[in-house]
């Protein structure tokens, strides 16, 4: 017996030796500004947090979330020094502004595809899927870097706020008069202005045309209940960018109709097919144009009715 209860002792207190030798994370003892002043791949954003004046907003203010975009993303951009010298120093904070947001939001808590609000006013697209987490489409080159007053994202991409509505990228693309006299026949102002997060697959002028409508008088003079139902067969209600389109993936339309979705890698050309059909009914030929309240891809064929 006294053996046994030396023995479970021995185990107990290595146990004990192995828990407490775990080292627990440290708590972060730098604030969003100093980590980011002493992050030599963000100098281009710090120079322009400096310029906008918002290294007090990046110390002093809790619960927040900072996109950061590295040197390498700003290169891409196109945006050096010179650029950030040059801007209104109202485009200057509003591109800033749009990197911050006014709660702490961790990659753990990103999910399938989401809104969330920035302190510009407008907000981001998210999302979660096997290829990654993103934003706005765009990757992260490194989450959840703590700090005492929120987090850091780098990221790969500068972020652009966003200015259009669903409707106005329709009426001023040349390629989709079709669809904008579409909408204007149908009286369908949801995506004027109105708050949300749609997916728009856009038929081009031509989808309209190989689908029998040959000129912009024969959509302007269409059933207007049949136009709705066309319209809402190419609509998503909820955000979903280029990299969110996985292989096999099935979306469901406002009218409740399914669509699958077809590509052979990650960031490859997608075709959609309809449940219904056995063969692919559409080609997304252009993607990712980001309004306000949805993203629109630009498709070749009509997703017609049965």
């Amino acid at each position: 017996m006294n053996a046994r209860i030396f023995s479970l002792l021995s185990v107990c207190t290595v146990l004990l030796f192995i828990s407490c030798s775990k080292k627990l994370p440290e708590p972060p003892d730098s604030d969003i500004w100093t980590i980011v002043s002493n992050s030599s791949d963000l100098s281009l954003f710090k120079y322009a947090l400096t310029k906008d004046g918002m290294a007090d907003t990046l110390k002093k203010t809790p619960n927040i979330t900072l996109l950061a975009p590295t040197n390498d993303a700003f290169t891409t951009a196109g945006i050096s020094q010179q650029s950030i010298d040059a801007m209104a120093k109202a485009q200057l904070h509003s591109l800033l502004a749009y990197h911050i947001l006014g709660t702490t939001v961790g990659t753990s808590r990103f999910p399938t595809s989401d809104t969330v609000l920035t302190t510009q006013g407008t907000h981001i697209y998210i999302s979660n899927n096997i290829n990654g987490k993103f934003i706005n489409g765009k990757s992260i080159k490194e989450g959840d870097i703590a700090a005492t007053n929120g987090l850091i994202h780098k990221l790969n991409a500068v972020l652009r706020p966003l200015t259009d509505s669903l409707g106005k990228i329709i009426r001023t693309d040349p390629d989709l008069t079709f669809l904008n006299a579409a909408f204007q026949r149908t009286q369908l102002l949801l995506f004027n202005n109105a708050a949300g997060k749609y997916t728009l697959f856009a038929p081009t002028n031509a989808a309209f045309q190989k689908a029998g409508f040959n000129t912009i008088q024969d959509v302007t003079t269409a059933d207007s209940a049949t136009l709705v139902t066309y319209i809402n067969y190419h609509i998503i209600g909820s955000n979903y960018c280029n990299i969110d389109l996985i292989n096999a993936m099935q979306l469901t339309t406002l009218n409740s109709a399914g669509i699958i979705v077809t590509r052979s890698t990650p960031t490859g050309p997608i075709t959609l097919k309809q449940t219904y059909r056995t063969a692919p009914v559409a080609n997304v030929i252009t993607t990712d144009s980001l309004a306000i309240n949805g993203i629109v891809h630009k498709i070749d064929n009509l997703l017609l009715t049965k």
